[in-house]
């Protein structure tokens, strides 16, 4: 699909091109997350434009389940949140896409939804330098 973000994303991670590019596994790439209000948020996108999980098979369900969780351990592993949190709504951008959250008791509101201050989400882009560095954090526990 030309005007979907993911399907973008996964065109620069096949093209070589996605500088947040932490992995690629059998069905979905984890890239690390434009912003990081949560240090360490990362997003694992589906490899084809699917909208809905009940649209896969169901080995496509497990694959990506298996993937998910693994992504999820690495970037727990890495960055040691309080709690991890996962979402998957696909409401502004119909192709299926995990979002891991990293949560902190430090962070504001640490137990309400991370949506919550989105609105903020922006103000923590990072560098070049940090993103290089985020990612190998995650990678080096994907390696374990």
């Amino acid at each position: 699909m030309s005007d979907c973000s993911m399907c973008e994303r996964v065109r620069l991670a096949k093209a070589g091109q996605n500088s947040n590019l932490i992995r690629e596994f059998k069905s979905s790439y984890l890239v690390l997350g434009d912003h990081q209000y949560f240090k360490g948020y990362s997003v694992l996108v589906l490899k084809h434009h699917v909208r809905e999980l009940h649209e896969l098979s169901l080995d496509a369900q497990q694959d990506l389940f298996k993937e998910l969780m693994t992504a999820g351990k690495a970037v727990n592993d890495a960055f040691k949140p309080w709690k991890m949190n996962y979402s998957c709504y696909g409401n502004q951008v119909p192709h299926i896409h995990w979002h891991l959250f990293p949560r902190y008791e430090s962070d504001p509101d640490h137990l309400s939804h991370p949506w919550k201050n989105s609105a903020d989400f922006d103000q923590h882009l990072i560098n070049e330098r940090e993103t290089k560095e985020y990612v190998a954090l995650i990678k080096a526990k994907l390696a374990d």
